[in-house]
């Protein structure tokens, strides 16, 4: 039997270093984010890398790649992770990691081909998932089984690829019995809330959650705390920040013949808060999603079974930040997002830019004609939606649409993403299409969809971040260059930028120039307490908006709407509060000039 424990055959190229010793101060972590950001906003991308029609390859290594999650830089790039089996026959499944650069491509700024190692353990490391650290690296999660058991590991990485924490990854838990399904949120700090669901029990599955600090350092209880205790199952976490460090969790709470959508909060000291029922109608209620409402709350999702035998419906609900389930404005056990004949399922939701959320899902309302499609809507954080029940169609195509990914995209709206055998009856393509803040499909995007990649093979596993100019990155595993289904045996991770305007491809971000209209661009004082100002120089006429974005590049304030104006020196101030005149938490942020041939950013750390 091959000996699981013995080195890899050929070298694997990684970045690592010694964990941190300490967890640093607030205010060292605000000068290392303003450093690191300002580093990256100085760095010049390779001239060569660009956009290419069905995509530019991410990772071509022997062997497959797939399951791919992938992380806003801030600054318009990403950062993606996936199982990697090139090393399966010595380490088995193996987690990398790829940049993507802004302009077009991978390998910027001097990553290699192929990826860094994140964690080449014996065993499989497998379902990954990550967040941004807030310094244009990443925190990525995955269920890892080197020693036997599933256990939840996380591994933080810099923007250079160099991993920050213990060689292979820090144990989130490694209690007995099983541990997977891992999400995690960011705590503000550089840090992340973790949450998965654990049968240390022997019996059932229960939902459990950890905080590890900017160091990698586990804060609460060894192996994590329970999120409740009951004796059936939890399944499905899923989880947003607070606000004050800490993190609102929603699962699946099933019992025989019945599920149930529940909620908790936990504080950054790790005390379980408020919770209870979100929703505990008839029928089984599960898949539920979630994103915060902008107001330190939340904005949960999930499919509802309650009008069976008809069919399963879409519904949401809010919950605010002092633990109101249900506030005024809001029906008892949720309001219909979607109760249209067929099934609705799959739900994902977005935050938007113009308040409340946006939700996307499968629909089975044409039935035999077009099968499954992609149909969603905004709901309103006071309650309500913007038009009549069953949303507008994102894509109607024939055959059957799946595996739904969302993005907060332009408009105040959002980019939805999914698989599509439109075009091929064996294999799939991506797909994509932006939903408006008023319900209306994105000017100059195509019905049905912007096609992604429609090439030969296997194209699947989506998934969406935004490009920090109110468009999107979109990643996937991709069989183009071999195997025949349903053997596929050679996936690649491949990525593609579609733009806010609905431009797969787009060639370039500046004019056919070369040169920008804009100058100077500066915001003082950065680091900013109380207020700054945004300053730049406009050496021809240009029409320009300014917008604060946060890290998920997501609108947090528009400082100046979009206008024509003149040649000379402009300064904006901003009190540093979002559009509703909130001071927004302290962290990074980007103040952005769009469109100015693109988007010009600028890092404010507050």
């Amino acid at each position: 039997m091959m000996d699981r424990h013995k080195a890899p055959a050929a070298p694997v190229p990684d970045r690592r270093r010694a964990p941190r010793s300490r967890r640093p101060t607030n205010q060292h972590v605000h000068t290392s984010l303003l450093l690191c950001c300002l580093g990256l906003l100085a760095v010049v991308a390779d001239s060569s890398a660009q956009w290419a029609p069905n995509g530019v390859p991410l990772c071509t290594a022997s062997a497959a790649q797939v399951g791919p999650a992938i992380v806003p830089t801030g600054t318009g790039g990403a950062l993606v992770a996936w199982e990697d089996y090139r090393n399966d026959a010595v380490t088995g499944a193996d987690v990398f990691v790829q940049k993507v650069s802004a302009v077009g491509g991978a390998r910027p700024f001097g990553w290699q081909d192929d990826g860094y190692a994140l964690c080449t353990a014996a065993g499989a490391q497998v379902d990954v998932h990550g967040i941004p650290d807030g310094s244009g690296g990443a925190i990525f999660a995955w269920t890892d089984l080197r020693v036997g058991g599933a256990d939840i590991y996380a591994q933080r990485v810099d923007s250079l690829g160099q991993v920050q924490w213990t060689l292979d990854g820090v144990p989130v838990s490694a209690a007995t019995g099983t541990q997977q399904h891992s999400r995690l949120t960011g705590d503000g700090l550089g840090g992340a809330i973790i949450v998965w669901k654990d049968r240390r029990s022997g019996t059932n599955f229960n939902v459990y959650a950890q905080l590890l600090d900017a160091s990698g350092t586990p804060q609460w209880a060894t192996d994590g705390i329970a999120m409740t205790a009951v004796s059936n199952d939890q399944l499905g976490p899923h989880l947003v920040l607070d606000g004050f460090g800490g993190a609102i969790v929603a699962w699946d709470d099933v019992v025989p013949n019945n599920a149930d959508i529940h909620v908790q909060r936990v504080t950054s000291a790790g005390v379980l808060s408020w919770g209870g029922s979100v929703c505990s109608a008839s029928g089984n209620q599960d898949q539920s999603v979630i994103c915060d409402d902008g107001l330190n709350g939340a904005l949960i999702a999930w499919r509802d079974g309650r009008s069976l035998p008809s069919a399963r419906d879409i519904y949401v609900q809010r919950v605010t930040s002092a633990g109101v389930i249900g506030p005024s404005g809001w029906m008892a056990d949720g309001d219909s997002v979607c109760a249209f004949a067929g099934d609705q399922t799959d739900p994902v939701i977005a935050p938007s830019s113009a308040g409340g959320a946006v939700i996307a899902w499968l629909d089975g309302r044409n039935g035999a004609v077009s099968l499954t499609d992609v149909y969603a809507r905004r709901v309103l954080v006071g309650g309500g939606m913007v038009v009549p029940d069953g949303g507008i169609a994102l894509c109607t195509a024939a055959t059957e649409q799946g595996a739904l990914a969302i993005t907060p995209g332009a408009h105040g709206g959002a980019i939805v993403t999914w698989e599509d055998p439109r075009n091929e009856t064996m294999t799939h393509d991506i797909y994509a299409q932006l939903i408006r803040s008023d319900d209306a499909i994105g000017g100059g995007w195509a019905i049905d969809g912007e096609p992604a990649c429609v090439t030969v093979g296997e194209q699947s596993q989506p998934a969406v971040t935004t490009d920090s100019s109110g468009g999107a990155l979109i990643c996937w595993r991709d069989d183009r260059l071999g195997g025949v289904p349903p053997f596929i045996t050679n996936y690649d991770i491949y990525v593609q930028r579609v733009t806010s305007d609905g431009v797969p491809a787009p060639t370039a971000d500046v004019p056919a120039t070369g040169r920008r209209p804009v100058s100077a661009f500066e915001s003082r004082p950065n680091p900013a307490r109380d207020e700054t100002e945004i300053r730049f120089g406009t050496s021809a006429p240009a029409r320009l908006a300014v917008v604060v974005l946060d890290l998920s590049g997501r609108t947090v304030r528009q400082l100046m709407a979009l206008q024509d104006i003149n040649v000379g020196t402009h300064r904006i101030p901003w009190d540093l509060r979002d559009d509703s005149g909130v001071v927004v938490r302290p962290g990074v942020y980007f103040v952005a000039l769009q469109p100015a041939g693109g988007s010009m950013r600028v890092a404010v750390v507050r």
